[in-house]
């Protein structure tokens, strides 16, 4: 919470400091989009970081009571793992890229908004209502088609990863036989199901966790980007902030 709180303001102190060139790349949407989702998302970052940690020791913690129980016939069970964690790499740079476009799909619909909003009344005197409507439809639909990929990539990182155990016990198993580092009793055969059911869990919330986390990047590189933009020069900027806080229109003459 003080994370988001603090980013929330830092991004409305910056806002009052932007260039003209500054303003230009961050409409007013941007800007409030950078508050209310990467703001919030950051904050939630603490928590998944020690989440993601967390489930990567109990699964080694797992491993370690399987090699206790079965042997040398566990390092069997951990080439699926390691197979597993390798397609993952290439499946995570896929959703980064589909949260990066997402994101920046989102920004165009909001700018093009802001922009309709503020020019309503030019839009109703010349009867383009239809036209920008099926421009916002139009930008909304680009934009929902990022979430669709992105989701369909987690189903099957979420199915890939429900299987995985199933797979690992058969190869332990097989691996039991193939050394003989375990006697293949009842001991044995309820031991391993019950060792690999406490990975479960964390193999269940590993891809959420790793979708979580790619979406804290993203929304982290973009309140970056805005953070460090262009600001006017201190003393116009402090006369900026004083004319708004006091309710003053400042006038120059040129």
């Amino acid at each position: 919470m003080r994370m988001r709180l603090a980013l929330m303001v830092a991004v409305y102190q910056k806002q009052l400091k932007l260039s003209c060139l500054g303003r230009r790349r961050h409409s007013s949407g941007e800007i409030v989009n950078y508050i209310a989702v990467d703001a919030y998302r950051l904050g939630e970052f603490p928590r998944w970081f020690h989440l993601t940690w967390s489930l990567v020791l109990q699964i080694f913690m797992s491993i370690g009571v399987l090699f206790s129980v079965v042997g040398v016939g566990a390092i069997a069970g951990i080439v699926p793992l390691v197979i597993c964690g390798f397609l993952n790499m290439p499946l995570a740079k896929i959703m980064q890229k589909y949260q990066s476009q997402f994101m920046i799909s989102q920004d165009e619909r909001l700018r093009a908004t802001s922009e309709i909003l503020n020019s309503m009344k030019i839009i109703k005197l010349q009867s383009w209502e239809e036209k920008f409507k099926s421009l916002i439809e139009s930008l909304r639909d680009n934009e929902l088609k990022w979430p669709s990929k992105q989701q369909f990539l987690r189903a099957y990182g979420t199915v890939f990863y429900w299987i995985s155990p199933l797979i690992v016990s058969s190869v332990v198993f097989l691996g039991c036989v193939l050394f003989g580092s375990a006697p293949m009793n009842a001991g044995t055969i309820f031991k391993v199901p019950t060792t690999l059911r406490s990975m479960a869990e964390p193999v269940r919330m590993i891809p959420d966790a790793i979708s979580i986390l790619i979406q804290v990047k993203v929304s982290f590189d973009r309140i970056s980007i805005f953070l460090l933009d262009d600001e006017l020069r201190n003393k116009e900027g402090e006369e900026k902030r004083k004319n708004i806080f006091s309710g003053r229109v400042l006038v120059k003459s040129i």
